[in-house]
C-alpha cells in the first residue's frame, strides 16, 4: 500500500476525530455564557479560551489538509470534505459590577468541563500523531493541539481558587442567615396554640417540603415528618406532633445557633441554603433530629447527617463559637504555571495584595551585599539581577543567588538567553502573569515572544521569611504536592529554570521522543511528541514518583523533575531521568 493510499485510509478518521474532539470547550463556554463566571474575570477567561479554541482548531484543520493532500499524490483526492468544528460563541458572559462574582456551583462544573476538554485534546493529539507519524507527515499541527490543551489544563487552579473565594462569602452569609433563622422559627413559647399559630405558614410551605427531601435522603418517612401525614397526626396527638414535628425535628439546630462556625464547615448544598434557608434547614433537619435523639447513635446518610456530627463533635469539645471558622478556605496551590506561550492565558486573581513588607536597615544591608553577589555572576552573562527594589528576606535571597550561579556555570547557553532575575510585588507581577495570587511563588518568561523580557520573576510576598518559606514547602512536600525542597528559594528558582530549558525540549521533536523513551524506562509513559502524561495510570505513576504539581502539563514535570535534581543528591527515577536528559544536551553548553 502506498502513502497516498494509506493516507486515504486514514482520512475519515483524521475527519471523525476533528468534528468530535475539536469542539472539546463547547460545555465550558455554555457554563460561561450561563453565568459560573460573570463580570471582567469572565470575559477575560472566555477571551482565553477562544484562543486556545482557535488554535486547536487550526491544528485539527492543519492535519486534515496535510493527509488529504497526500491522499491525492496518486491521484484525485478522496471525495471527503473537510470536517465542521464550530467557532466559539458570540457574545460574553454576564457583566457584573462586582469583581467576586459567579457560581460556586457552576465554578465547579466549569472546572471539570476544562479538564474533560484538555484531556479530549490530548487523547486526539496522541492518536493523530501516530497517524502523522506513520505517513512521514509533520507532526506540527498536533503540538498546537497540545498546547491548547496544557493551557486548558493550566487554567482550573484557578477556577477552583476563585470558587473558594465565593464560598468564604457565601459561607459567611448562610451561616448568619442560618442563625437567624434557626431563632426565627422556633416556638417562643411551650404552648401548642401559640407554637402553632407563628409556625404553621412557614412550616407547611417551605420548611416540610424540605423535611420530605432530607427523611428520603436517609431513609426516615414517620408520621410526624411526613408533610402528607403531619396534619392527621396533629390532630391525633398535638403534644407528641410537637415535639417530633417543628420543636424535636430542630432541637439539634440550637448547636447550630452556639456554634455556627462548625454548622458553616458542614454546610455542602449552599446554593440552596442562598435561595431559601428555611426549606434547606428543613431538607436537613431529619438526620440531625436523629443525631439529637440518639445522642450520636442514630444513622444518617445525607447532608443533615454531616452536619449533626459537626455540632455534636463542638458541642463535646466545648468549641468557642466563631463566625471566623466559617470563612476559612484550603489555600490554592502554591505556585502556577510558566506563562510564556499566550500572555494572558490566565485570568487574574483580584484578591488584593498586602502592603509592602519593610526590613531593618540591617537586613537591608545584607540583602544589598546578596544582590551585589549575585549581580557579579549574572552580569558576566547580560542578565540583571534586582533583590532590592521589592526587597525580601536576605537568606532567601541567598538560596536564590546559590541556584542562578550553580544554573549559570552548568547551563550558561539557557543563562544567556535570560535578560532579568527579579524580585516583584504582587501588583507588578500581574502585569505579566495576571492568574498571579498571594500563593505564586514566581514565574518565568521563556522566550523573547512573552509578555515581558525572557527571565525568571519571583513574588516578594512569599519569600518575605526564610523560616516561613522552608515550612511551607516541607508541608507541601509531605503533603505530596511538590518535590522535596521545591518550594524553598532555591528550589523554586531552580524550578523556573527548569521552565528556561523545557521551553526548549518542547520545541524539538526529537527530544521530545528521546525523553518520551527514557521516562517509558521508569514506568511513566507519554506521548512522544508532546510529552502530554497518559491519563489516568500515567498520571498516577508521575504524582506517586514526583508530586501532584508535576501532574500539571509536560512544562511542570520536566520544571519539577530538573527542581528535584539539583536540589537533593539522592533523586528519585522520574527526577533523575529528567535531570540526567537534561544535563545530556544541556550541561556545559
Amino acid at each position: 500500500m502506498t502513502r497516498a493510499s494509506l493516507a486515504a485510509a486514514r482520512l475519515p478518521r483524521v475527519k471523525q476525530l476533528a468534528e468530535e474532539r475539536g469542539p472539546a470547550l463547547k460545555q465550558a463556554f455554555a457554563l460561561l455564557q450561563s453565568g459560573a463566571l460573570v463580570g471582567p474575570a469572565g470575559t477575560r477567561l472566555q477571551q482565553t479560551l477562544v484562543r486556545a479554541h482557535d488554535d486547536a482548531r487550526s491544528g485539527f484543520y492543519a492535519a486534515f489538509d496535510a493527509v488529504h493532500h497526500l491522499a491525492g499524490e496518486d491521484g484525485p483526492p478522496p471525495r471527503i470534505g473537510e470536517p465542521y468544528i464550530p467557532g466559539p460563541p458570540r457574545g460574553r458572559p454576564p457583566g457584573s459590577p462586582a469583581e467576586r462574582s459567579g457560581s460556586p456551583a457552576g465554578l465547579d462544573q466549569l472546572g471539570r468541563a476544562l479538564s474533560s476538554a484538555a484531556e479530549s485534546w490530548n487523547d486526539a493529539a496522541a492518536t493523530l500523531s501516530r497517524i502523522l507519524a506513520d505517513l512521514g507527515l509533520s507532526t506540527a499541527p498536533v503540538r498546537s493541539i497540545s498546547r491548547s490543551a496544557n493551557h486548558v489544563r493550566a487554567l482550573k487552579p484557578d477556577v477552583d481558587r476563585r470558587r473558594a473565594e465565593l464560598l468564604k462569602t457565601d459561607q459567611q452569609q448562610i451561616v448568619q442567615s442560618a442563625v437567624k433563622t434557626i431563632q426565627g422559627i422556633l416556638p417562643k413559647s411551650p404552648g401548642v396554640k401559640e407554637a402553632i399559630g407563628s409556625l404553621w405558614d412557614t412550616y407547611a410551605h417551605r420548611y416540610l417540603p424540605g423535611v420530605w427531601e432530607g427523611a428520603k435522603d436517609i431513609g426516615l418517612g414517620g408520621l410526624a415528618i411526613n408533610p402528607f401525614s403531619a396534619p392527621f397526626y396533629f390532630g391525633i396527638n398535638r403534644k407528641s406532633w410537637m415535639e417530633r414535628g417543628p420543636v424535636g425535628q430542630i432541637k439539634g439546630l440550637f448547636l447550630g445557633v452556639q456554634h455556627p462556625g462548625e454548622f458553616a464547615k458542614a454546610i455542602v448544598n449552599w446554593e440552596d441554603w442562598k435561595r431559601d434557608p428555611v426549606h434547606a434547614l428543613g431538607k436537613t433537619a431529619p438526620s440531625i433530629a436523629i443525631t439529637a435523639a440518639t445522642m450520636g447513635t442514630g444513622s444518617g446518610a445525607g447532608v443533615g447527617s454531616k452536619i449533626g456530627a459537626a455540632l455534636r463533635n463542638a458541642a463535646r469539645k466545648g468549641t468557642k463559637p466563631d463566625l471566623e471558622t466559617a470563612v476559612r478556605a484550603d489555600p490554592a496551590p502554591p505556585r502556577q504555571p510558566s506563562n510564556s506561550d499566550h500572555p494572558g492565558s490566565h485570568f487574574d486573581d483580584e484578591r488584593a495584595s498586602a502592603a509592602a513588607p519593610v526590613l531593618s536597615e540591617k537586613a537591608l544591608s545584607a540583602l544589598r551585599n546578596v544582590e551585589d553577589a549575585a549581580q557579579r555572576i549574572a552580569a558576566r552573562f547580560g542578565v540583571k539581577v534586582d533583590f532590592s527594589s521589592h526587597p525580601i528576606d536576605p537568606a532567601n535571597a541567598r538560596g536564590i543567588t546559590e541556584a542562578l550561579e550553580g544554573a549559570a556555570n552548568d547551563y550558561p547557553s539557557i543563562f544567556r538567553d535570560m535578560k532579568n532575575v527579579k524580585v516583584q510585588s504582587l501588583d507588578e507581577m500581574r502585569k505579566t502573569n495576571p492568574s498571579a495570587g498571594p500563593n505564586t511563588m514566581a514565574h518565568s518568561i521563556n522566550d523573547g515572544s512573552g509578555p515581558g523580557p525572557q527571565g525568571i520573576y519571583l513574588n516578594q510576598t512569599n519569600l518575605m521569611s526564610k523560616a516561613v518559606t522552608d515550612a511551607v514547602a516541607i508541608k507541601r512536600t509531605e503533603e505530596g504536592w511538590s518535590v522535596p525542597k521545591g518550594l524553598t528559594a532555591r528550589g523554586t528558582f531552580y524550578h523556573e529554570f527548569g521552565h528556561q530549558i523545557g521551553h526548549r525540549i518542547l520545541a524539538d521533536p526529537r527530544l521530545c521522543q528521546e525523553l518520551a523513551r527514557e521516562l517509558r524506562k521508569v514506568g511513566v509513559s507519554v506521548d512522544e511528541f508532546s510529552l502530554q502524561v497518559g491519563v489516568p495510570f500515567g498520571q498516577q505513576r508521575l504524582a506517586a514518583g514526583l508530586g501532584e504539581y508535576g501532574t500539571t502539563n509536560a512544562s511542570e514535570m520536566i520544571a519539577e523533575g530538573f527542581a528535584e535534581w539539583r536540589l537533593n543528591a539522592h533523586s528519585r527515577p522520574i527526577s533523575a531521568t529528567i535531570g540526567q536528559f537534561i544535563d545530556k544536551h544541556f550541561k556545559g553548553k
